[in-house]
This record gives C-alpha cells, sequence and structure tokens, in this order.
C-alpha cells in the first residue's frame, strides 16, 4: 500500500494510490517531499547524522561489548539489507521517470503552499525531520539521560530517599 487513505496522494480522477510504482517520479514534482522522505529512510538505515544512527550505533555498541559476534554480524547484514531496500524504494518512488513500473498516469496532491504539498502535510514533516537530524547530531547527550535514566530505574535508592525527605 503507498498510503492512499484521506488526505494522501490520488490519481487525477480521485482514486486513491494503492502501489509504490504508481508515486514514480515525484523528485519532479515534489522535491521536498522526496528529500524529507529520504531523511527518513536513511534514517532508518542508520545513516549519520540522522536519529536512527543513534540507536544502531548504541545497539551495535553493546553487542560489541558483549563480545557477541555472531549477533553484531547479523546486526551488521540487516543494517545493510534495510539501506538496500530503502534506496530501491526511494530511487523506484523519486527517481523512476512518471509511468515506470506500471505506473497507472499522474498522481495529484492538492497543493496549498509553494512547497507543493498541503500545510498540514508539510508542517508536522517538517518538525520530524528537525527532530530525526536534532537528534543524530545531538545524539550524545540524549544517549547519556536516557542511560541515566535506565540506572535510576534499576536502583530506585535515590528517588525513595528524595521522597521519603532523605
Amino acid at each position: 500500500q503507498a498510503g492512499g487513505g484521506e488526505g494522501g496522494p490520488r490519481y487525477p480522477e480521485g482514486r486513491p494510490v494503492e502501489s509504490i510504482a504508481s508515486l514514480s517520479g515525484l523528485s519532479r514534482t515534489r522535491p521536498g517531499l522526496a528529500l524529507a522522505m529520504a531523511m527518513f529512510m536513511f534514517s532508518l538505515a542508520g545513516i549519520p547524522p540522522l536519529s536512527g544512527f543513534v540507536s544502531k550505533f548504541s545497539l551495535m555498541a553493546a553487542i560489541t561489548d558483549r563480545r557477541e559476534w555472531w549477533i553484531l554480524a547479523v546486526a551488521v547484514v540487516v543494517s545493510l539489507l534495510t539501506l538496500f531496500s530503502m534506496v530501491k524504494i526511494w530511487m523506484g518512488v523519486f527517481w523512476a521517470p512518471p509511468g515506470a513500473a506500471g505506473a497507472d498516469g499522474p498522481v495529484h496532491v492538492e497543493a496549498t503552499t509553494g512547497l507543493g504539498a498541503p500545510v498540514l502535510m508539510v508542517a508536522p514533516t517538517a518538525v520530524l525531520v528537525a527532530a530525526t537530524v536534532g537528534i543524530g547530531l545531538f545524539g550524545g547527550p540524549v544517549y547519556d539521560l536516557a542511560a541515566r535514566a535506565a540506572v535510576d530505574l534499576l536502583d530506585p535508592t535515590a528517588y525513595l530517599d528524595a521522597g521519603a525527605g532523605r
């Protein structure tokens, strides 16, 4: 499914888009969407400086600390397969010529901003792109905060002492 629900991309006659191939060529009509989608897909694949890198790095560092080499190998292979599939989808949707791969014709997304997409699509997407990049760039402090929270959850002595006024 390509997400042809209410507010999603539609064909000019109003029918919702039902396949990824139908979205081919969107880099020409929606370059901002192509860039945002690339950010999210590459974050999912764990590419720095995006937020997905922080989690994958933390996971692989923990696996390395435990010297579980076969688990590390599986994690690396899965990461590479994820990257391959994200690049394949992104290339097919945004860079394939319009009408490629059996697409049913041009897709219509009602444009209400200068970016060629509805405001209610652009605003949350921009916030999420900023968060994805921000977490990727400032992952160290976020990771330190999460590690501190994990320690406090496992040893609630300080919390209990503060609550009892000690």
